[in-house]
């Protein structure tokens, strides 16, 4: 077997899963017999590789990834669109399923009807490469965003409709991320900062599932984005 080196850095995308070509040639008496075995990622890794390339603080397992959906969100709400397996807490998705109930008892009868229900979900989990694409400014990406919640399934976009049609979803913002925030679903949310047709909603997360490589502790700090204060990690 002929060992290639180590693939380039990709850390901004990467059109095919990496792979190796594996030789075997054996003799039998005056007999040559040859093969080539092409070993590639499977969607699942592809989808791993992706945090490598990007440096991401945490490398979720492979067990991690899946499909599931709810009575009120469908698998392709809560997946990137690059991949058919995600990473979306249970947790998160018990808690939406109850804001939905709430809000719905509050406001169904004045929101207007539309197919994904009166709480559709602009995004949810998402990929490295695909988070890369929906950050703005991308030249400050991996600076000001270097782990995103959307990236292990703790935090999720919900689009906010104009429930009483007066043209304006200010008033909406404030109704729905009131649901959300508070009991029974008591998920974090955001400040509005000039976005009101989304609220973003999230999971405090645990530490990252399984370091790259080892990991410097840093002190706790307020960060841009997240409503709360966590441990951030940054690689050696």
């Amino acid at each position: 077997m002929v060992a290639a080196p180590n693939p380039e850095d990709a850390p901004f995308t990467r059109q095919v899963p990496l792979g190796y070509s594996v030789y075997c040639s054996v003799i039998l008496g005056s007999s040559t017999h040859t093969d080539t075995v092409v070993l590639s990622q499977d969607p699942i890794d592809k989808c791993r590789q992706e945090y490598i390339d990007t440096q991401k603080a945490g490398l979720p397992s492979r067990d991690e990834f899946e499909t599931k959906w709810s009575t009120h969100f469908t698998a392709n709400e809560l997946k990137s669109p690059d991949y058919d397996y995600f990473i979306f807490a249970d947790d998160l998705l018990t808690r939406l399923e109850l804001a939905y109930i709430t809000y719905e008892n509050i406001y169904g009868d004045m929101c207007p009807v539309v197919d994904q229900g009166i709480m559709p979900i602009l995004r949810a989990y998402s990929s490295p490469f695909y988070h890369f694409t929906q950050t703005e400014p991308i030249a400050e990406y991996y600076e000001n965003d270097p782990d995103s919640p959307h990236l292990y399934g703790w935090a999720v976009d919900v689009e906010v409709l104009d429930c009483n049609q007066n043209g304006t979803t200010e008033d909406d913002w404030d109704n729905l991320s009131t649901v959300i925030e508070n009991p029974p679903c008591q998920l974090q949310v955001d400040p509005n900062l000039g976005w009101p047709n989304y609220v973003h909603a999230f999971l405090e997360p645990p530490e990252p599932t399984e370091p790259l490589v080892t990991v410097t502790m840093l002190p706790e700090t307020q960060q841009p984005g997240w409503g709360s204060s966590r441990i951030w990690y940054q690689r050696p």
